[in-house]
């Protein structure tokens, strides 16, 4: 498995960050046809910094904070058709008669998810949910609604086993961990409690599994997916895909957090797919 030397240390420009309404979000600002990239589950767009900036090159990036994620606001509940329904009218907002739907694991779910409304739409869905999840123990217990109010009641005990995860999972996965770490860290600064309180919701009311069927509005997609995927099961998505015919599969030697560990080689493979559609 390779890891490109990616440097952490370029930021987006602040400038471009906007709000409409509770979202915040990233907008290249450029004449070109628009991509929408949604970012995974507990991660923000400074996650995905230098696949954004690949991205524009040739595209006008989109780039919103999930609700309860980064700058973008709280919601009382994250059922599914509530936050499909808040991108949606994010997305319609801007009038665009087409676009690139782009998103990373919970974000390619909603890219997917999204095209089911959305006419005149394409879809790009790197290391997606929505088909069969690996659920640790922390996954397990959100569900239980009594055990999901003592993690949010005592938010900074949860903080810390959940930053104690991160740091351990990128320091094995990630060689410039500490640069991608303090981003995280930095993204959520002040804002632990809200943290906490949408991670442990989403894990409450989001259906991560089982969305088969919304897999079946895509045509001609392109999906992602990955050997070491420590999230998703991988060999489930792609016999759905491959045997419903719902576009090209492209595999990688590579991690779940694909999107950090090769953003070069990952924004290369989307563009030249986008190149020939």
């Amino acid at each position: 498995m390779e890891f490109e030397d990616v440097d952490w240390s370029i930021q987006l420009d602040q400038l471009k960050i906007q709000f409409f309404q509770s979202i915040s979000y990233y907008d290249s600002q450029n004449d070109k046809q628009p991509l929408f990239f949604f970012h995974g589950f507990g991660q923000l767009i400074e996650s995905y910094t230098p696949l954004i900036l690949y991205l524009e090159n040739e595209y006008r990036v989109i780039a919103p904070d999930l609700p309860g994620h980064g700058k973008s606001e709280e919601l009382q509940s994250y059922a599914t058709e509530s936050v499909v329904s808040i991108l949606k009218i994010f997305i319609q907002s801007f009038k665009f008669k087409y676009i690139i739907l782009c998103g990373h694991s919970l974000g390619g779910l909603l890219a997917i998810l999204l095209n089911r409304t959305i006419s005149e739409s394409l879809v790009i869905a790197i290391t997606p949910g929505g088909v069969k999840v690996k659920e640790g123990f922390l996954v397990q217990v959100c569900k239980i609604r009594g055990l999901n109010y003592l993690l949010r009641y005592f938010w900074n005990q949860t903080f810390q086993i959940i930053q104690g995860q991160v740091s351990s999972r990128t320091s094995q996965i990630i060689p410039q961990h500490h640069q991608y770490k303090a981003i995280w860290k930095l993204g959520y600064h002040n804002q632990i409690q809200k943290y906490v309180n949408s991670q442990m919701k989403y894990l409450r009311d989001f259906q991560f599994s089982g969305l088969e069927n919304a897999y079946l509005s895509v045509q001609n997609g392109l999906f992602i997916l990955v050997d070491n995927d420590s999230y998703i099961d991988s060999e489930a998505v792609y016999s759905l895909v491959n045997e419903n015919k719902l576009g090209q599969i492209v595999y990688f030697n590579s991690i779940h957090s694909i999107g950090s560990a090769i953003p070069l080689e990952l924004s290369k493979t989307i563009l030249d797919w986008l190149s020939v559609q």
